[in-house]
Protein backbone atom coordinates (compact mmCIF):
# COMPACT_ATOMS: atom_id res chain seq x y z
CA UNK A 1 0.00 0.00 0.00
CA UNK A 2 1.49 2.98 -0.88
CA UNK A 3 -0.09 7.12 0.39
CA UNK A 4 -0.84 8.61 3.85
CA UNK A 5 -2.53 5.76 5.32
CA UNK A 6 -4.20 5.70 8.71
CA UNK A 7 -3.43 2.80 10.92
CA UNK A 8 -5.36 1.85 14.00
CA UNK A 9 -4.45 -1.22 16.51
CA UNK A 10 -6.00 -1.92 19.38
CA UNK A 11 -6.42 -4.47 21.63
CA UNK A 12 -8.60 -4.64 25.67
CA UNK A 13 -5.45 -2.68 26.63
CA UNK A 14 -3.68 -0.95 23.89
CA UNK A 15 -4.74 1.52 21.51
CA UNK A 16 -2.79 2.65 18.58
CA UNK A 17 -3.01 5.27 16.06
CA UNK A 18 -0.94 6.03 13.56
CA UNK A 19 -0.60 8.32 10.00
CA UNK A 20 2.04 6.47 7.47
CA UNK A 21 3.25 8.69 4.61
CA UNK A 22 5.64 5.44 3.30
CA UNK A 23 4.94 1.76 1.33
CA UNK A 24 3.70 -0.64 3.97
CA UNK A 25 3.11 -4.37 4.09
CA UNK A 26 0.04 -5.55 5.26
CA UNK A 27 0.90 -8.77 7.84
CA UNK A 28 -0.92 -11.46 6.87
CA UNK A 29 -2.93 -14.34 9.37
CA UNK A 30 -5.50 -14.69 11.57
CA UNK A 31 -6.72 -12.30 13.69
CA UNK A 32 -5.07 -12.81 17.22
CA UNK A 33 -1.09 -13.37 15.70
CA UNK A 34 -1.72 -10.97 13.17
CA UNK A 35 -2.54 -8.12 15.93
CA UNK A 36 0.23 -9.19 18.39
CA UNK A 37 3.05 -8.98 15.67
CA UNK A 38 1.49 -5.83 14.71
CA UNK A 39 1.80 -4.33 17.99
CA UNK A 40 4.92 -5.87 19.03
CA UNK A 41 6.42 -3.75 15.70
CA UNK A 42 4.32 -0.86 16.89
CA UNK A 43 5.93 -0.91 20.51
CA UNK A 44 9.58 -1.33 18.72
CA UNK A 45 9.33 2.13 17.84
CA UNK A 46 7.04 4.36 20.14
CA UNK A 47 7.79 6.62 22.83
CA UNK A 48 4.97 7.49 25.24
CA UNK A 49 4.71 10.48 27.87
CA UNK A 50 2.56 10.68 30.88
CA UNK A 51 0.40 13.29 29.47
CA UNK A 52 -0.83 10.84 26.82
CA UNK A 53 1.23 12.27 23.47
CA UNK A 54 3.93 10.20 21.86
CA UNK A 55 6.69 10.03 19.39
CA UNK A 56 6.69 6.97 17.12
CA UNK A 57 10.34 6.57 14.87
CA UNK A 58 10.74 5.51 12.04
CA UNK A 59 14.49 4.10 10.96
CA UNK A 60 15.62 3.81 7.47
CA UNK A 61 19.30 1.75 6.43
CA UNK A 62 20.37 1.59 10.39
CA UNK A 63 19.94 3.67 13.69
CA UNK A 64 18.47 2.82 17.04
CA UNK A 65 16.47 4.58 19.69
CA UNK A 66 17.96 4.56 23.23
CA UNK A 67 16.32 6.35 26.09
CA UNK A 68 18.46 7.45 29.59
CA UNK A 69 18.34 9.09 32.04
CA UNK A 70 19.58 12.63 31.77
CA UNK A 71 22.97 12.68 32.42
CA UNK A 72 23.49 8.51 32.34
CA UNK A 73 24.39 7.94 28.43
CA UNK A 74 27.75 6.68 28.05
CA UNK A 75 27.03 5.91 24.48
CA UNK A 76 30.04 7.48 22.39
CA UNK A 77 27.98 8.87 19.60
CA UNK A 78 26.18 10.67 22.11
CA UNK A 79 28.86 12.19 24.41
CA UNK A 80 30.58 13.17 21.22
CA UNK A 81 27.22 15.02 19.71
CA UNK A 82 26.60 16.46 23.03
CA UNK A 83 30.07 18.07 24.16
CA UNK A 84 31.68 18.66 20.52
CA UNK A 85 30.66 22.51 19.60
CA UNK A 86 28.19 22.42 15.82
CA UNK A 87 28.05 24.85 13.40
CA UNK A 88 25.47 26.30 15.49
CA UNK A 89 27.30 27.31 18.07
CA UNK A 90 30.38 30.28 18.74
CA UNK A 91 32.42 27.85 19.54
CA UNK A 92 32.84 26.45 16.00
CA UNK A 93 35.47 28.88 15.08
CA UNK A 94 37.82 28.31 12.06
CA UNK A 95 40.49 27.39 14.78
CA UNK A 96 38.72 24.35 15.65
CA UNK A 97 37.36 23.48 12.22
CA UNK A 98 40.62 23.44 11.10
CA UNK A 99 42.21 21.15 14.23
CA UNK A 100 39.29 18.14 13.19
CA UNK A 101 41.70 17.32 10.27
CA UNK A 102 44.40 14.44 11.48
CA UNK A 103 47.82 16.62 11.86
CA UNK A 104 49.88 13.37 10.52
CA UNK A 105 48.34 14.10 6.86
CA UNK A 106 46.06 11.04 6.79
CA UNK A 107 44.41 10.26 3.76
CA UNK A 108 40.60 11.70 4.08
CA UNK A 109 38.03 12.56 1.14
CA UNK A 110 36.13 15.52 1.71
CA UNK A 111 32.84 13.35 2.68
CA UNK A 112 34.94 11.08 5.01
CA UNK A 113 36.68 14.37 6.78
CA UNK A 114 33.36 15.91 7.28
CA UNK A 115 31.11 13.28 7.85
CA UNK A 116 32.57 10.47 9.60
CA UNK A 117 33.83 9.66 12.99
CA UNK A 118 31.02 12.73 14.41
CA UNK A 119 33.99 14.75 14.25
CA UNK A 120 31.11 17.62 13.43
CA UNK A 121 28.07 16.21 15.83
CA UNK A 122 24.69 15.99 13.40
CA UNK A 123 26.62 16.47 9.61
CA UNK A 124 25.84 13.52 7.85
CA UNK A 125 25.50 12.37 3.96
CA UNK A 126 22.18 14.10 3.63
CA UNK A 127 23.47 17.66 4.83
CA UNK A 128 26.98 17.01 3.01
CA UNK A 129 25.69 17.48 -0.52
CA UNK A 130 25.09 20.95 -0.42
CA UNK A 131 28.07 21.58 1.86
CA UNK A 132 30.27 20.31 -0.52
CA UNK A 133 28.26 22.19 -3.41
CA UNK A 134 28.89 25.70 -2.65
CA UNK A 135 32.11 24.70 -1.73
CA UNK A 136 33.31 23.85 -5.12
CA UNK A 137 34.39 20.51 -3.79
CA UNK A 138 33.32 16.90 -4.81
CA UNK A 139 32.59 14.41 -2.22
CA UNK A 140 35.48 12.13 -3.29
CA UNK A 141 37.97 14.60 -3.27
CA UNK A 142 41.06 13.92 -1.39
CA UNK A 143 41.60 16.93 1.37
CA UNK A 144 45.29 16.06 1.66
CA UNK A 145 45.48 18.06 -1.37
CA UNK A 146 43.54 20.87 0.22
CA UNK A 147 45.21 24.51 0.84
CA UNK A 148 44.34 26.52 3.40
CA UNK A 149 42.26 28.61 1.54
CA UNK A 150 39.92 25.57 0.80
CA UNK A 151 39.63 25.03 4.18
CA UNK A 152 38.50 28.64 4.55
CA UNK A 153 35.96 28.22 2.17
CA UNK A 154 34.72 24.65 3.20
CA UNK A 155 34.53 26.31 6.73
CA UNK A 156 32.26 29.16 5.34
CA UNK A 157 30.28 26.79 3.87
CA UNK A 158 29.73 24.30 6.59
CA UNK A 159 28.45 27.33 8.59
CA UNK A 160 25.95 28.77 6.08
CA UNK A 161 23.95 26.01 5.02
CA UNK A 162 23.95 24.17 8.00
CA UNK A 163 22.00 27.57 9.87
CA UNK A 164 20.52 27.85 6.77
CA UNK A 165 18.91 24.61 7.14
CA UNK A 166 18.26 25.17 10.51
CA UNK A 167 15.96 28.16 10.27
CA UNK A 168 14.42 27.04 7.34
CA UNK A 169 12.94 23.70 9.39
CA UNK A 170 15.47 21.59 7.57
CA UNK A 171 15.68 19.68 4.33
CA UNK A 172 13.04 19.70 1.50
CA UNK A 173 14.01 15.90 1.68
CA UNK A 174 12.95 15.23 4.91
CA UNK A 175 9.85 15.62 6.86
CA UNK A 176 9.05 16.68 10.74
CA UNK A 177 6.84 15.03 13.28
CA UNK A 178 3.81 16.76 11.91
CA UNK A 179 4.60 15.42 8.41
CA UNK A 180 5.69 18.67 7.08
CA UNK A 181 8.90 19.07 4.41
CA UNK A 182 11.10 21.18 5.79
CA UNK A 183 11.88 24.45 4.12
CA UNK A 184 15.50 24.02 3.01
CA UNK A 185 15.32 23.69 -0.90
CA UNK A 186 18.06 21.27 -1.91
CA UNK A 187 20.77 21.85 -4.65
CA UNK A 188 22.22 18.46 -4.37
CA UNK A 189 19.60 15.63 -3.86
CA UNK A 190 17.33 13.13 -5.12
CA UNK A 191 14.92 16.36 -6.25
CA UNK A 192 17.69 17.58 -8.12
CA UNK A 193 19.16 14.65 -10.10
CA UNK A 194 19.90 14.81 -13.99
CA UNK A 195 18.53 18.32 -13.31
CA UNK A 196 20.95 21.21 -14.64
CA UNK A 197 22.86 22.48 -11.90
CA UNK A 198 21.37 26.21 -10.53
CA UNK A 199 25.33 27.70 -11.15
CA UNK A 200 26.42 26.23 -13.94
CA UNK A 201 24.11 24.57 -16.39
CA UNK A 202 25.82 21.16 -15.92
CA UNK A 203 23.55 17.61 -15.46
CA UNK A 204 23.53 17.09 -11.96
CA UNK A 205 24.49 13.29 -11.47
CA UNK A 206 24.74 10.82 -8.44
CA UNK A 207 27.10 7.28 -7.33
CA UNK A 208 27.20 5.11 -5.06
CA UNK A 209 30.38 6.14 -2.91
CA UNK A 210 31.91 5.11 0.94
CA UNK A 211 28.35 3.27 1.97
CA UNK A 212 26.24 5.95 0.21
CA UNK A 213 24.52 8.05 -2.48
CA UNK A 214 26.61 11.02 -3.29
CA UNK A 215 25.39 14.00 -5.71
CA UNK A 216 27.57 16.34 -7.48
CA UNK A 217 28.19 18.66 -10.34
CA UNK A 218 31.23 17.38 -12.34
CA UNK A 219 31.53 20.83 -13.70
CA UNK A 220 31.37 23.02 -10.25
CA UNK A 221 32.70 20.65 -8.32
CA UNK A 222 36.47 19.82 -8.10
CA UNK A 223 37.52 16.25 -7.73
Amino acid sequence: MKGNIRVLVSTKRLRYELNLRRNITIIQGDSASGKTTMIQIISDYLVCFDDGTGIFVSIQMYGGITICPRGQCTDGYYVSASTKPDPLTDGFTYDYFRSLYPASGKRLSAKAFLATQQRIPGLGNGALQDILWDAGIDPRYPMQEASEEDFHILYESVCKIIREMAAKGGRDTERDLFGQKGGYITQMSKNSLNEPCVRCGYEIHKANYMGGTIYFCEHCQRR
